[in-house]
């Protein structure tokens, strides 16, 4: 299996065609619907190989900390072939939980963190997607917070027959260099279809998809309302350039 950045095909089921997305999950912060309210963030931001901190803030629905809760942190590397990586817990104060992870390897991880705190609130698990880095990349930004990927889901699933995403992750301008394609040449859309692409730039560098320059951290959306094909230079493949094509 390749890295996060893999071509999937997503089927919306109920009564409606299938639906293909160019999908990478990416991370941020995110909080659950109900419940408690998991929040991911690390020290140091990127991570790298070796003693990092992932700091787990809980909460609950109205914003309040949540303090003795019961937390647990798992991750996994996404290609497999490895067991599951346990945080260590260092502490804990006003909604805050560290944990200490030794990363032995690069690549993008899932990590899942679970939040009980009793009987009177429903526990939560969130996944997050990290990227490890070999050395601390340049990185001239605030530290960040990771999206759950379940927020990312439900983004996707609000207008999923008119909208097309593209998810760049975290890592990406690393495994692209490694030299894996993150994002096939031709991207296709249909006037009155699926008209609308959206890009979100998850990595913690700048890219650009054919017309579009997206900064790290940004989202746009571009609707398209008359048939066209738009090429230009693409930093998320190893040839160069996409093709974005919109047919009638």
């Amino acid at each position: 299996m390749r890295y996060l950045g893999m071509l999937l095909l997503i089927g919306i089921v109920a009564g409606v065609a299938v639906v293909m997305v160019f999908v990478f999950n990416g991370g941020m912060a995110g909080p659950a619907s109900d419940g408690l309210v998991i929040e991911l963030s690390s020290d140091p931001y990127p991570m790298t190989i070796g003693i990092n901190q992932l700091r787990v803030f809980v909460s609950d629905t109205n914003g309040k900390p949540v303090e003795d809760a019961d937390v647990t942190v798992s991750s996994v590397l996404d290609h497999g072939g490895m067991l599951p990586l346990q945080g260590l817990p260092e502490g804990d104060s006003n909604g805050e939980y560290v944990f200490r992870v030794v990363w032995p390897m690069i690549g993008s991880w899932t990590i899942d963190v679970t939040a009980n705190a009793g009987a009177d609130t429903r526990a939560v698990t969130e996944q997050f997607n990290a990227y490890v880095y070999a050395l601390p990349p340049e990185y001239d930004k605030p530290a960040g917070t990771y999206r759950a990927i379940r927020e990312t889901s439900e983004e996707m699933a609000v207008n999923p027959d008119g909208e097309l995403w593209i998810v760049i992750p975290q890592g990406t301008y690393d495994l692209v260099r490694r030299g894996h394609d993150e994002l096939p040449s031709d991207i296709r859309l249909r006037v009155g279809g699926r008209d609308t692409l959206v890009i979100r730039n998850d990595d913690i560098v700048d890219h650009t998809i054919g017309p579009f320059f997206i900064r790290s951290g940004e989202t746009i959306r571009q609707r398209f309302t008359r048939t066209a094909v738009f090429q230009g230079v693409c930093s998320l493949n190893d040839v160069g350039y996409v093709n974005i094509v919109v047919e009638g």
